[in-house]
């Protein structure tokens, strides 16, 4: 059963940090609430944690890769190819409630890879994850909650997290406030031009005039 911790405190403490990398560098699957929801996630190169998220998320469609959270476009560079017009977009929008789809970078961990052309990634707008990732020195692999296999309703409380998925997970970073469950927009870049795959909480103006 997964601990649940109340942190309160965003980014998180040394204390609650250490604890967290400590559950990453170890295989663990971490539950954390981001500006959009309630996700799950692990250190995205641990071919053991990856393996219990496939299995964890098996209605996760094969051919669809999970998203890479990053904090800062130099990592995102290391996961995907990204090109100047690209990079122009991702400077304007991210930190930011986006996934965008980028071509896949020989960097990008053979886990994950899977002879996939394209990774999804995303920037949070989230201290505590930033702060996580930064501390990880690599990117955290996530997959939004719930689970198709527990119904549509997504947690909203940490303590909804730990009823429904405790089981499944080995660490539950909690600030205690509610999330109100939303979803990215994702934006596929590996065309050249930006399109709209799915119109979530991120404003699409920018991309109005392509």
């Amino acid at each position: 059963m997964a601990k649940h911790l109340y942190t309160y405190i965003n980014p998180l403490a040394e204390k609650h940090l250490a604890e967290a990398l400590g559950v990453l560098s170890n295989d663990g699957l971490i539950a954390y609430a981001t500006e959009v929801n309630w996700a799950v996630g692990c250190a995205a190169d641990s071919v053991k944690a990856v393996r219990r998220i496939q299995q964890l998320k098996s209605e996760h469609p094969k051919n669809q890769p999970f998203t890479l959270l990053c904090n800062s476009l130099s990592m995102v560079a290391d996961m995907a190819v990204v090109e100047q017009s690209t990079y122009r977009f991702l400077r304007k929008i991210l930190p930011g409630p986006y996934t965008v789809i980028l071509p896949s970078h020989k960097g990008l961990p053979k886990i994950i890879h899977d002879k996939r052309k394209s990774v999804g990634i995303r920037i949070p707008e989230c201290p505590l994850l930033m702060g996580l990732i930064a501390a990880l020195e690599k990117p955290i692999l996530t997959s939004s909650l719930p689970l198709g296999t527990f119904g549509d309703e997504a947690p909203r409380f940490g303590y909804d997290v730990e009823s429904r998925f405790g089981h499944l997970l080995d660490l539950i970073l909690d600030l205690g406030e509610e999330v109100i469950p939303g979803e990215t927009t994702i934006v596929d870049f590996t065309s050249g031009s930006p399109q709209v795959l799915r119109k979530g909480l991120g404003s699409v103006s920018i991309f109005a005039g392509d």
